[in-house]
């Protein structure tokens, strides 16, 4: 038991690191895999080992790791539920639980690649989920989803780099009003 908590702990400790470094320096946009297995008070070599063969690979797996139970929730079947609606009961929750990770992804330079990461991921989901049908815009239906996209992470961002973010049960149905209402009734 006490083996496995260990190599649990062992296996947290790059990515305890790279936050604590981006939280540190806002304004890098790498870090060396010395400089996080200093900040983790581990070896170089055991990074290298045990863990990661170079900084990319590092923020592939925290990528993967924020992503991990968001993405499978985001599969879920999209006949019972709107998309908004599924978004907000089930991802605003498990973003909100992610928040000092996230926070630190979107106030910091930490990683360049979060956004890009973001829309790729998701807008395949969206171009493959949503459709817009109700109003003929005569515009393209790549734009109208890349635009619907960048929607949501925008908001995501605002709300979720906020030094205390509003609790996800009060948030998800203000996400949902935001997302559902026209833009024109936000301006006086």
């Amino acid at each position: 038991f006490i083996i496995i908590v260990k190599m649990i702990l062992i296996n947290r400790l790059p990515r305890y690191a790279f936050f604590s470094l981006a939280s540190k320096h806002p304004s890098s946009t790498h870090f060396t895999l010395t400089q996080i297995a200093k900040e983790a008070g581990i070896s170089r070599q055991s990074i290298y080992q045990n863990h990661f063969n170079n900084y990319d690979e590092l923020i592939q797996y925290i990528h993967e790791m924020i992503d991990a139970d968001i993405h499978s929730h985001i599969e879920q079947d999209l006949t019972t539920k709107d998309p908004i609606t599924l978004f907000g009961d089930n991802i605003i929750p498990l973003l909100y639980s992610k928040r000092t990770w996230l926070r630190c992804l979107y106030t910091t330079e930490a990683d360049p690649s979060w956004r890009s990461f973001l829309q790729i991921t998701y807008g395949k989901w969206i171009k493959e989920n949503m459709s817009p049908t109700k109003v003929d815009l005569q515009m393209p239906k790549p734009f109208l989803q890349e635009l619907f996209l960048l929607n949501i992470l925008n908001i995501i961002q605002l709300w979720i780099s906020q030094e205390f973010p509003t609790p996800p049960d009060i948030f998800k149905k203000q996400f949902i009003l935001l997302l559902k209402t026209p833009y024109i009734e936000f301006v006086s």
